[in-house]
């Protein structure tokens, strides 16, 4: 029989779609953030990146841009990336602009 896999995750993911801009990339290519969270999210995106990489995510959350820092947590070859946000240095409007970005699309 096949191993279980667990979900890794640590925060309830909300499936979205937005523009977004990454530096720390191999490749330009475009990318849409297909999912977010408190902790990370999912890049739809064919770009060249390894987890553990740094990556910066620049995104417009209610009309307003937002940088999350972070890593590359795996990776989809020719699908996209996870990442998680390195919550340490997240700046606390940053943090409650996501917040309320959350909520509102769990309403």
């Amino acid at each position: 029989m096949g191993e279980k896999k667990t979900d890794r995750r640590r925060g309830g993911r909300r499936g979205m779609v937005a523009e977004c801009s990454i530096e720390g990339v191999s490749s330009r290519a475009d990318m849409r953030l297909t999912d977010l969270s408190l902790n990370g999210g999912f890049v739809d995106a064919n770009v060249q990146c390894r987890p553990g990489d740094v990556v910066k995510l620049t995104i417009k959350l209610d009309g307003q841009e937002v940088t999350l820092k972070g890593r590359v947590a795996h990776v989809q070859p020719t699908v996209g990336f996870g990442f998680a946000i390195d919550s340490e240095n997240l700046s606390d409007d940053a943090r409650q602009l996501l917040s309320r970005y959350l909520e509102g699309v769990e309403a």
